[in-house]
């Protein structure tokens, strides 16, 4: 019978992977909210993809407060600006259906947005509130 060190060389490794993994779990979930809320007005929209990311993240609560505590440690700092990198790509793509958004949407908003959700949700989390 194999360990995981057979897998991964040391446990910065394996919770490098296990948070690579959640976070794209993220990224999926609010990548597929988008793609739903095409075309819909815009409070449709937020509300649908603030659901899908408050879902994904307290649908293991556990394993995202424990992912906080380590990502500074394993290069999660790299691995959050990719994630935000590719849902603002994302939301800017929902966004430019919006048929009552007037403007073009704006990085800083979007990048304003990502940062509400995520820091909102990992306080509430962090305190402890984990039903929905």
């Amino acid at each position: 019978m194999g360990t995981l060190y057979q897998y991964y060389p040391n446990k910065q490794s394996l919770l490098f992977a296990v948070l690579e993994h959640h976070l794209g779990k993220v990224a999926e979930a609010v990548e597929a909210a988008c793609e739903q809320a095409h075309h819909k007005p815009l409070a449709d929209m937020t509300k649908q993809v603030v659901e899908a990311f408050v879902d994904v993240k307290i649908e293991r609560a556990d394993i995202s407060v424990a992912l906080y505590q380590v990502s500074p440690d394993v290069g999660g700092p790299a691995l959050v600006k990719q994630l935000t990198q590719r849902l603002r790509k994302s939301i800017e793509a929902m966004l430019l259906t919006a048929p009552d958004l007037e403007l073009h949407p704006d990085k800083f908003a979007i990048d304003l947005m990502l940062a509400a959700m995520s820091g909102a949700m990992r306080s509430v989390l962090e305190a402890g509130g984990r039903q929905r």
